[in-house]
C-alpha cells in the first residue's frame, strides 16, 4: 500500500467512525422519543380532559371495545 492509499484509507476510516457515531446518536434519539411518546400517550389516555383521547374512548365504547 502506498502513501496515497494509506491516506484515503485513513479518511474513509475517519468518515466511517463519524457516520457510526451519527447513527448511534440517531438511534438513541429515536429510542428516547419512542419512550416519551409512549409515556405521554399513557398519561394522555389516563386523563378525562383530553379531547383527542376522549374521542378515541367514545369511538371504542361505540364499537363495544
Amino acid at each position: 500500500m502506498d502513501v496515497s492509499q494509506a491516506r484515503k484509507l485513513k479518511v474513509l476510516e475517519d468518515e466511517n467512525g463519524r457516520l457510526k457515531r451519527l447513527l448511534a446518536d440517531a438511534m438513541l434519539d429515536n429510542a428516547v422519543l419512542k419512550e416519551v411518546a409512549s409515556k405521554t400517550g399513557e398519561a394522555c389516555r389516563s386523563t378525562e380532559g383530553c379531547r383527542a383521547c376522549s374521542a378515541d374512548l367514545r369511538d371504542q365504547r361505540a364499537l363495544g371495545l
